[in-house]
């Protein structure tokens, strides 16, 4: 997905820890706060073909997310006759369990369903409605077994709310324009909030302010990898600390980038992320927007532990797209954006999970 469609879906549009520091300072710059950094291996993966015809069914999948650390939700239309969204499959022997979520305002209906990402440990599967910027938390084995109305659990979100992503299911990180600032909150059982854009027009930076943001209940961190900027960001949301790694020297020229204009020769960087307890797993593209809508542009994989380091790239001969990672098997799910097919590569012997 590049930038400008990015915006428009704004699936979590945070920024950088660049501007996390502007809370106590007023450079956001302050020589320091970023530490650029390298990958400590570099390596190579090929997908394991083990899995290419599990979903023959499926012409073209757009997104996916693994729950319950059993279930594999896909992004697509199985059939030409089939009106349902997602089709959730069993990642033990890969049948198919059933589709769900129509096109629609009535109930079990979404006018433009997108798959939030979050921990595949999560129960249920996290949609934001792109039309009206509502949130839910859909109960897939309840909306398999028929249950279109109960189901669907509304995510209360205040006024003025950019977007939002879960942490678990009961606490949510939200982006909020409050006064023309933007300010991040954890909200729930849990409540902080953040002031990392004072002194910026949020109505007038919103679109470089997009990033993609996981979380780590366990550790209590939450990491952002920015669109616009080569880096990734980790607060420690309880003592309010906040790394900054940058893989490219470019961050440096945060003020022409903020203030540029986006065109086919703005840079993209992160794409989308997921993780486990001891790993940040992210898509990097570092090229510009028409280059990575050329079939011919490969993107790398950045793994990065929940301290900031650089752990490794991975290079890949596939142009993937969204990922999903099963912690258990430390299998990757992606989907190859050239065929709109699934394909998975086996980190096993890099995660060590």
């Amino acid at each position: 997905m590049d930038i400008i469609t990015k915006i428009a879906v704004l699936t979590i549009p945070l920024f950088s820890g660049v501007l996390l520091s502007c809370e106590h300072n007023s450079s956001l710059m302050k020589e320091g706060r970023i530490k650029f950094v390298e990958p400590e291996k570099v390596m190579s993966v090929d997908p394991d073909t083990s899995l290419s015809d599990s979903f023959r069914e499926i012409p073209y999948a757009y997104n996916l997310q693994i729950i319950n650390d059993s279930i594999l939700i896909i992004h697509s239309q199985s059939h030409e006759t089939e009106s349902n969204q997602f089709i959730a499959y069993d990642m033990g022997d890969y049948h198919r369990l059933g589709s769900f979520v129509k096109q629609g305002r009535g109930p079990g209906e979404i006018l433009e369903p997108w798959i939030v990402p979050s921990d595949a440990r999560q129960k249920g599967l996290y949609v934001r409605d792109n039309a009206s910027g509502a949130a839910y938390i859909i109960d897939v084995m309840r909306v398999l077994g028929g249950d279109n109305e109960d189901s669907f659990q509304e995510v209360d979100i205040p006024d003025g709310t950019v977007d939002w992503a879960p942490l678990n299911s009961t606490n949510y990180l939200l982006l909020v324009n409050e006064h023309n600032e933007l300010t991040i909150q954890l909200t729930g059982t849990q409540k902080h909030t953040f002031h990392p854009y004072r002194g910026l027009n949020a109505d007038r930076y919103i679109p470089k302010f997009s990033s993609i943001l996981t979380g780590n209940e366990a550790q209590g961190k939450l990491a952002y990898a920015m669109l616009c900027f080569p880096q990734i960001a980790i607060i420690d949301y309880k003592s309010k600390e906040i790394h900054s790694s940058a893989v490219d020297p470019s961050y440096k020229n945060w003020e022409s980038i903020l203030k540029s204009q986006f065109s086919p020769e703005s840079m993209q960087y992160y794409r989308t992320l997921t993780s486990s307890d001891k790993y940040i797993i992210a898509l990097y593209d570092g090229c510009s927007l028409s280059d990575t809508a050329s079939p011919s542009h490969i993107p790398t994989i950045h793994i990065f532990d929940w301290e900031g380091r650089f752990l490794y790239e991975l290079r890949v001969r596939e142009n993937i797209g969204a990922m999903s990672l099963d912690s258990c098997s430390s299998y990757l799910y992606c989907i190859d954006n050239s065929s709109g097919q699934i394909i998975r590569y086996d980190l096993s012997g890099i995660l060590g999970e």
